[in-house]
């Protein structure tokens, strides 16, 4: 504020002081003022004024404007040059927004402050919002001087509100100042001059102290804690020892403390040098009271404190750069974080990233183009960008700054950035919102009119027009007509009383439903709003209406009461319930199932019903489904009033309002007890014919069970006799290994047989024993040649068998039995189904962790009909009806390999031979 400050503008006891100092110091008073203003902290000071976003105004106690800040110039247009010297209230034009000015005026002058926001008007005319601060300027005597105003623009938003502090305190310290205290003594230390300051500085007047001496007029100056006899000897001896030191022609400087008649205690400053005056020499002493300036030091220290803490909350960063393309910073406060992202280590001298790699690459020519052309202009600068943040977020940024200057170059640019980007997607979305009014304006369906007292129609808009006004052609041929005729009659009383009412209420709006003809002789039904306008006088000028079409509105209402009679009648129980499961609706039909009338069960939870029939499990069942969200249907026993059971079919909806909530349950009940009687009737007829047709099917299975049984047991039993004959006949031929395996055969076949019956047996009962599973190490090779063998014995036939193995398993642990007659069973198929000479396969092979076997013949084929069903137990295929069986072979087989958790299946075409393939799991 140095360019902004006014000599004159200083308090007279200021100046008085100020012309005292200029005549010891032999200088004018408006150089002393200069090296004051010239001061690096009142420069420090004064920038930082200039850089604050608040206009700070000082006015005299005539209110002539002394101080007009930057901010000032640039909220109110008016340049400090036209500013200064203008009285306040002649320049801004204000009024007030909360309280009346003789309000505020009277809270200036009970508190000393006043806040509040008042309107006042800038140069261009427009009216600004501002949040103002207004305080006295005193001098250190208290008596006022002039007056602050700390006014901010809240035009935009009003959402800033900044402290004042700052400025406050670095004013205070502007105007917190002391004069100098002038003493003289004589030769002899007695007083001889004792300025108006001396007595301000100790409290004693100078007619008191005049002529007395001086240890004597300040030996009651002392503290209380340094009156002592032996102070005061010291005290004479180095007053003694300072004017001697002084007739020689010392300058002493020292600091001391003093305490004042009314008890306070000062801290002084003085400077003792002789003045030689009529021949004599007298001691001066310049004191200076330095108690405010100590005391102004650790306010400094505090302000400074306080700026930093300032610094560290603001909602953006301050910031001071160079003047290169990088942005480069050399000081950055600790809202960079918040900002961008980054520490403010990370930017200073562009030790991780520089401000520049921060802007938008599209925005980057454009920040760059507009702080050079303010720098070159010597004026601050305001622009609005993006910047990319740390985390790459895109945020849009206010900045405010100008150049410092030295020897008229740009040495650094400071300034301030603040994040606009919530206040960028407001307009955004205002310019959104304005862009839908705009739309909705322009394509409006809701219907307006005005009317003037009368009834008569002032306007019509569009969409009303279409709707009910097919007599007349144009929107003006209905200016001018009476409102009343687009009403159906029996509405006219109605429609008065809704603008008598809003007429005793302007500006309330008034609702009332409307029916409106229509061109085929029926009606619309409206809702309107009347509101009652005023003119500049308060006089109602117009009615005003709003309204929309409710038809299908008042249709589905009509339908709602319609459906609601339909409940309440159904013949099926309904009960509405909240989502605690308390009773809020029931219909009659309620009452004839369970006895309670509504009113009785009203309010009461549904367990009421409760027969004790379904557990606790069921019924947690039923309200985790309904309270996920899900329908529950189901049945249960409830008890009505008077005690009796009675079985239900219900099911339990839930009801969701607007946001998905679960509100209530809609429970539709149907008595069926009359029903589950006849069911329970009707299956105990089924099961009994059920088991009827059992017995007859058993009897036949046992019947053709008989009569085929011997399909299976001739092959082992003609392998029995061969064997034996084989014995009989080259018994003293044959070797005793030979006997033996003639004889192992034997006792195989027998087993087999015995088997046999046995599975023939559970078969016919339905007791088939799927547990009997004996596994054991087994040859596989020896037991398929082996059972080669016993085939071809039995057989007698001329086919030719081969058996093929890939060597990979010899013994694995199988049941050997089971495996026996799997191998019997479909080699004697091969046979019994190929033709004579003709070539059947048994291949041994393993895979992965299985054991394959399989049997390929020539034979006849089985039809792709048949194969879903050969496994069936005495199921016979077509093209085997003319070959003898039981048709039990093949689901012996899969019973063997069932029992070894294994599969079989089945690969053939008719006539074309089969290929049947088991596969059983290896066992540890």
């Amino acid at each position: 504020m140095v360019g902004t400050m006014n000599p004159m503008a200083v308090n007279p006891r200021l100046l008085k002081r100020l012309q005292d100092r200029a005549e010891q110091e032999n200088v004018s008073v408006e150089t002393l003022l200069e090296r004051w203003l010239d001061s690096d902290a009142v420069r420090a000071q004064a920038d930082l004024l200039q850089q604050v976003s608040d206009a700070i105004i000082t006015t005299d106690r005539d209110l002539l404007i002394t101080t007009w800040n930057s901010a000032a110039e640039r909220i109110y247009g008016w340049t400090e040059a036209e500013a200064l010297g203008r009285k306040i209230d002649d320049l801004l034009k204000t009024e007030w927004m909360v309280e009346s000015e003789a309000q505020a005026q009277k809270t200036l002058e009970e508190t000393g402050l006043w806040r509040g926001e008042v309107k006042q008007w800038a140069k261009d005319g427009q009216a600004r919002y501002i949040w103002a601060a207004v305080s006295w300027l005193k001098d250190a005597q208290g008596a006022i001087t002039g007056g602050i105003t700390v006014n901010r623009d809240i035009t935009g938003d009003k959402r800033a509100e900044a402290a004042l502090q700052e400025g406050e305190a670095i004013l205070r310290a502007l105007i917190e100042q002391s004069l100098d205290s002038i003493r003289i003594l004589d030769d002899r230390q007695r007083i001889v001059v004792w300025n108006a300051a001396s007595e301000e500085l100790t409290g004693l007047k100078r007619e008191d102290v005049l002529g007395k001496p001086f240890f004597e007029v300040t030996k009651p100056l002392f503290p209380d804690d340094l009156k002592s006899p032996e102070t005061y000897r010291w005290y004479q001896e180095r007053l003694d020892q300072v004017s001697q030191a002084v007739q020689d022609g010392e300058v002493i400087l020292s600091e001391y403390q003093i305490q004042r008649p009314d008890g306070t205690i000062r801290l002084v400053e003085t400077r003792v040098f002789p003045v030689l005056a009529g021949g004599r020499v007298y001691v001066c002493g310049i004191n200076r009271d330095i108690t405010e300036k100590k005391q102004a030091e650790r306010s400094l220290e505090e302000s400074r404190r306080q700026l930093a803490t300032l610094l560290d909350n603001l909602p953006g960063m301050a910031y001071r750069c160079l003047n290169n393309s990088e942005w480069t910073m050399v000081f950055v406060s600790s809202g960079c974080t918040a900002l961008t992202g980054y520490a403010p280590a990370d930017l200073l001298d562009n030790r991780r990233i520089s401000y520049d790699a921060i802007i938008h690459p599209d925005d980057r020519e454009f920040v760059w183009r507009e702080v050079e052309a303010a720098l070159d202009a010597r004026r601050s600068f305001e622009i609005e960008y993006r910047i990319i943040a740390a985390d790459q977020t895109e945020k849009y940024v206010w900045e405010r700054g100008s150049g410092i200057f030295e020897k008229g170059q740009v040495a650094f640019i400071e300034g301030f950035i603040s994040d606009i980007t919530e206040r960028k997607r407001a307009e955004a979305a205002l310019r959104a919102s304005e862009a839908r009014l705009r739309s909705l304006i322009e394509t409006q369906t809701t219907y307006v009119v005005r009317t003037d007292m009368n009834g008569d129609y002032t306007y019509v808009n569009e969409a009303f027009f279409r709707r009910f006004c097919w007599k007349h052609e144009r929107v003006d041929d209905l200016i001018g007509t009476f409102s009343l005729l687009s009403i159906a009659p029996e509405d006219h009383e109605k429609t008065r009383e809704a603008v008598n009412a809003c007429i005793q209420n302007p500006g309330a709006p008034v609702q009332v439903v409307l029916r409106k003809p229509t061109q085929d002789d029926g009606v619309f039904w409206t809702l309107w709003e009347f509101v009652a306008l005023q003119n500049g006088g308060g006089a109602v000028t117009e009615i005003q209406c709003m309204g929309i079409d409710i038809t299908e509105l008042m249709q589905a209402r009509q339908q709602l009461q319609l459906q609601e009679q339909a409940l309440r009648f159904a013949a099926n129980a309904i009960v509405i319930t909240d989502q605690d499961g308390l009773i809020r609706w029931a219909n009659p039909a309620f009452t004839t199932l369970t006895g309670y009338t509504f009113e009785e069960a009203q309010g009461l939870k549904t367990n009421l019903l409760k027969s004790g029939v379904q557990d606790a499990a069921f019924y947690e069942v039923l309200w985790s489904t309904i309270l996920s969200g899900q329908v529950w249907q189901g049945r249960l026993v409830n008890r009505r009033k008077d005690g009796s059971l009675y079985i239900e079919e219900q099911t339990i909806t839930p009801v969701r309002d607007g946001s998905g909530a679960i509100t209530h349950f809609v429970a539709i009940k149907q008595d069926i007890t009359e029903r589950e009687q006849a069911e329970q009737m009707r299956l105990e007829q089924e099961r009994l014919k059920l088991n009827l047709r059992k017995e007859q099917e058993l009897n036949v299975l046992v019947q053709k069970a008989v009569s085929t049984l011997f399909h299976d047991i001739r092959t082992p039993l003609a392998a029995i006799g061969t064997a034996k004959d084989m014995l009989n006949l080259y018994f003293d031929r044959i070797n005793e290994e030979q006997r033996r395996e003639k004889l192992e055969s034997i006792d195989r076949q027998l087993r087999y047989v015995l088997e046999l019956l046995d599975d023939m047996m559970m078969v016919v009962t339905g007791s088939l024993n799927y547990d009997v599973f004996k596994p054991a190490p087994v040859n596989l090779p020896a037991l398929c040649q082996a059972s080669i063998g016993e085939i071809r014995m039995a057989a007698g036939s001329g086919h030719r068998f081969r058996f093929v193995t890939d060597g990979r398993i010899r013994t694995a642990k199988v049941d050997e039995m089971l495996v026996s007659r799997i191998l019997l069973n479909l080699l004697s198929n091969a046979v019994k189904f190929s033709p004579e000479a003709s070539e059947i396969r048994l291949e041994l092979s393993r895979q992965d962790d299985w054991i394959v076997l399989r049997v390929i013949d020539q034979g006849i084929g089985i039809a792709e009909a048949d194969q879903p069903h050969i496994f069936e137990p005495f199921y016979r295929a077509e093209s085997a009806r003319g070959v003898g069986g039981t048709g039990l072979g093949l689901n012996i087989v899969r019973d063997c390999v069932t029992r070894h958790q294994g599969q079989v299946s089945v690969e053939s075409r008719l006539g074309a031979g089969a290929t049947f393939t088991v596969r059983l799991p290896l066992l540890d």
